[in-house]
């Protein structure tokens, strides 16, 4: 294939053993597919035959699926002119999704300047960047649908650098003319990403390009990282860029926002406010929790505008819990709730007079979810239901947080038999009694806690009736410092209690606590709950522990995966045991390292 085929891997790797594997794999997928007129050849839009019982329609929508796998992406690239107009859109609609090596930005510059037009090229120093040969076959820029402004400007200010004596006019130069150029040239942007850039000499005006806004009209994700936002100048434009978006990009489903709470950022969060605003089915938000005091509204008031969309919430810092509980109340569709951190404290800003107020409500005030506690499964009449499927609680333990525990109860009461995911930091008293009473339909469960609350824990653990996941963990804080309680498996009875406590419909074992290796044993001699998946974070793997996983994989035919912690050298285990692990994974099929 031609020169550029060669350049449109960006960052993948093109061995030939591998390019051979991925087809072979590509083609048994075909061979899986049957359709109507068997013995007809499918034909391309540009009059190629395809000698298979494909459509062409259908052949794009099985290349489609190899969407994150580049070098599956590169060897269809390679194979004839049909899979190749299917691939090469896919390989270069992301070109500046990573950071990647001088090298490899240069082969993806270097093919966008060669397309430029020649009043363009003109205004550049192209001797710095050797273009290729060969004319190239595809219009790549029209492809581009993801664009990372930092990944952009960093690889072009490091190309340059490497190329000629720094000039910050030329890099500049190059950045305005490239981005009007591959900003004219596409058919509209999903994703825009404004990141911290690792060179803070040049700053990106992209409200400067070519019909940037058109091209952002129907843009589907936007990330953004306001932590150099103390900038003057850069702060303007990106209120600027923020206000304009607003009025004319209706329709994304997803926002990402992080920034630090010490900078002074009140004016590009008013911004991004009014942004969220103008959305009209917004489906996923992440950010940290902001007062906007141009208009007295913190985050969880601006969301209620997607209140009828909103299905994935993210929240870092977590200190206005009343506000919270009454946007999760009037999400219909939120079916992720994600939280990372409690503040038990008023948010720390000091940007006007009006933070006082603000201050005052976010004092956190959930004395009414105590006023229910019955006995029973149902959601009380008080309690107001809310159909999340998955709640997640991380960074916070009970110890640090007063208003931990209490809040992720009232959320998983108000949840109750729709919640079926559930991850918490630190599985408390409060929250194990909770999730006996309220989650009768947990598929998925993980959990970090200290060991002395394990003979609590069993009889709710028995109780998940279909549970399907598990992943148990001990307490940071308890690993390091209480080293002592770690090992229970001096206590035989409480490792078989813990194993007559698993359910029947469990399939996949994940422990994150050290248990000896008589314990293990233990553990598989007393199992007969048919696992497929297990994984075993612990330094106490040998020949004894590995020949009853085997015992129990033959016992129960269901095991496939066992996986277990780094903490041997790989080659030294395989010396040292190298019998038994070759017959685990004969019988067992996948067995190695996590």
């Amino acid at each position: 294939m031609e020169q550029e085929g060669k350049s449109s891997e960006t960052g993948s790797n093109s061995g030939s053993n591998s390019d051979t594997s991925v087809l072979d794999e590509v083609t048994n997928r075909f061979q899986k597919i049957s359709t109507s007129g068997a013995n007809d050849a499918a034909t391309s839009p540009a009059g190629q035959t395809i000698p298979s019982s494909l459509t062409f329609d259908c052949l794009e929508e099985i290349i489609k699926n190899l969407f994150d796998n580049k070098p599956a992406l590169f060897s269809c690239a390679l194979v004839n002119r049909s899979w190749c107009r299917i691939a090469i859109p896919l390989l270069w609609c992301r070109p500046f999704e990573h950071r990647m090596s001088t090298r490899k930005f240069s082969e993806i510059i270097r093919t966008y300047v060669s397309l430029l037009p020649e009043s363009s090229r003109r205004l550049l120093n192209t001797r710095v960047i050797r273009l290729p040969s060969k004319p190239l076959l595809f219009n790549y820029p029209k492809y581009l649908r993801s664009f990372d402004v930092s990944n952009f400007q960093d690889g072009l200010y490091f190309l340059l650098c490497s190329s000629v004596q720094l000039n910050l006019n030329t890099v500049q130069k190059y950045v305005q003319v490239l981005g009007n150029f591959l900003f004219g040239q596409t058919e509209g942007l999903k994703l825009l990403k404004i990141d911290d850039p690792l060179n803070s000499h040049i700053l990106i005006d992209i409200s400067e390009f070519e019909d940037v806004y058109m091209k952002l009209r129907f843009l589907e994700s936007i990330e953004f990282n306001l932590n150099r936002m103390n900038i003057k100048n850069e702060s303007k434009r990106f209120q600027k860029f923020c206000n304009t978006l607003s009025k004319h990009a209706y329709y994304l489903k997803q926002i990402a926002i992080d920034y630090n709470l010490q900078i002074k950022c009140t004016e590009q969060l008013y911004s991004i406010s009014k942004l969220i605003e103008a959305q009209r089915n917004l489906e996923s938000v992440t950010t940290m929790e902001f007062w906007v005091f141009n208009n007295k509204k913190i985050i969880y008031d601006i969301l209620k505008t997607q209140s009828h969309s909103l299905r994935y919430l993210c929240i870092n810092g977590v200190a206005n819990v009343d506000k919270l509980l009454e946007l999760i109340k009037v999400c219909k569709e939120l079916g992720v709730l994600e939280i990372f951190g409690f503040q038990d404290f008023s948010p720390r800003f000091t940007t006007d007079s009006s933070s006082s107020n603000c201050s005052d409500k976010a004092d956190i005030n959930i004395s009414h979810s105590n006023d229910n506690h019955d006995n029973n499964s149902d959601v009380s009449p008080k309690i107001h239901q809310i159909k999340l499927g998955r709640l997640s609680c991380n960074d916070v333990f009970s110890s640090v947080s007063t208003s931990y525990s209490p809040t992720m109860s009232l959320i998983i009461r108000m949840s109750n038999v729709y919640l079926q995911e559930l991850l918490l930091s630190d599985l408390t008293m409060e929250l194990m009694e909770c999730i006996q009473q309220q989650c009768p339909n947990l598929k998925k469960f993980c959990a970090s806690m200290i060991f002395s609350l394990c003979p609590s824990f069993f009889p709710v653990l028995k109780g998940m009736k279909k549970l399907e996941y598990l992943y148990l963990q001990t307490r940071h804080d308890e690993m390091f410092y209480h080293r002592k309680r770690l090992q229970i498996s001096d206590n035989k009875d409480e490792i078989k209690e813990f194993v007559k406590s698993l359910p029947l419909t469990l399939l996949h074992l994940e422990l994150d606590f050290k248990i000896n290796a008589d314990g293990l044993v233990i553990l598989f001699d007393e199992c007969n709950v048919g696992l497929c998946t297990f994984v075993l974070h612990n330094y106490f793997l040998d020949e004894k522990v590995v020949r009853s996983v085997v015992k129990y994989a033959r016992r129960v035919g269901t095991l496939r995966k066992f996986r277990y912690g780094r903490t041997w050298n790989e080659g030294t285990l395989w010396n040292i045991m190298g019998d038994v692990m070759n017959e685990a994974r004969e019988v067992i099929g996948n067995v190695g390292p996590i």
